[in-house]
């Protein structure tokens, strides 16, 4: 292992270890308060500060209760469900040969799929992804930043993305309202009756500061201003911890945001 790389993970354990001090949890706390007001209409939001050492624990926590939930079982995540959701609607509406704008595309498997199955796909995020594909192209850039013709795309892809827009955890500007906005500034890009596939964690209103929000269904609506819901469907861990499976809304709002969070699918078209 060379110097730079043991100097890496040396820099990184204490950023960690900083975020666990007691005036830095302050310091995050006072600063992310500022984003659960008016963050819902149906009452205050929930606000929980992470640091990445809790969400390490939280990820490597075994399941909880007696008998056969005991047994160690592969983890079934969210992802599962929403990428097979995405490509089933896609197919269902017989998206082919169009223009595709995925957001968030760093790390996911969504954008190489949604190019083999014959569409022309441009995929963003702020972080790097040297992913080569035919018909696939990526552009290093902040939400922000996107600047592409107006209605130049049929179908938009926004995959647990959106959740974590304006909380600044991947460098981009803190704005409380960053979800709401981001989402409106892309529906410019999508053309007349274009559609967006949407994925978002939802539940009990909460603010995982600074990783992500929870959605309720006001602040799914406002999410969703200027769009008709086509359709929509929530997965959640209700059963276990960490296995997921299609779920009521009523059973997203019982899930406990401290462990986990449910997740809600839905298709839209451009009004």
């Amino acid at each position: 292992m060379t110097a730079s790389i043991l100097l890496h993970y040396a820099m990184s354990g204490l950023r960690i270890l900083k975020q666990e001090m007691p005036w830095e949890k302050h310091r995050l706390l006072k600063k992310a308060s500022q984003f659960v007001l008016n963050y819902s209409d149906e009452g205050d939001a929930k606000l929980m500060v992470l640091s990445r050492l809790t969400i390490l624990t939280r990820a490597i926590l075994p399941p909880v209760g007696e008998g056969e939930n005991k047994i160690d079982i592969v983890p079934v995540i969210d992802r599962y469900y929403e990428y097979a959701y995405t490509v089933g609607k896609l197919r269902e509406h017989d998206i082919r040969d169009k223009n595709i704008l995925d957001v968030g595309s760093s790390g996911s498997v969504l954008p190489t799929i949604l190019a083999a199955l014959g569409n022309r796909v441009v995929c963003i995020d702020v972080r790097e992804w040297p992913v080569t594909w035919p018909n696939l192209e990526f552009v290093k850039c902040d939400l922000a930043e996107v600047d592409f013709a107006i209605e130049s795309f049929d179908v938009i892809t926004l995959v647990s993305t959106i959740e974590h827009v304006g909380l600044g955890t991947y460098g981009d500007k803190e704005d409380v309202d960053g979800d709401i906005k981001g989402v409106a500034m892309l529906r410019k890009y999508l053309r007349p009756k274009g559609m967006m596939i949407l994925t978002v964690p939802f539940g009990k209103p909460s603010i995982l500061f600074p990783f992500h929000r929870i959605y309720d269904n006001s602040r799914f609506s406002r999410l969703t201003s200027g769009f008709s819901i086509l359709d929509k469907r929530c997965f959640g861990p209700v059963d276990k911890p960490n296995v997921y499976r299609p779920c009521s809304e009523k059973e997203a709002y019982g899930v406990d945001t401290y462990r986990s969070y449910a997740v809600i699918c839905a298709l839209l078209e451009k009004e």
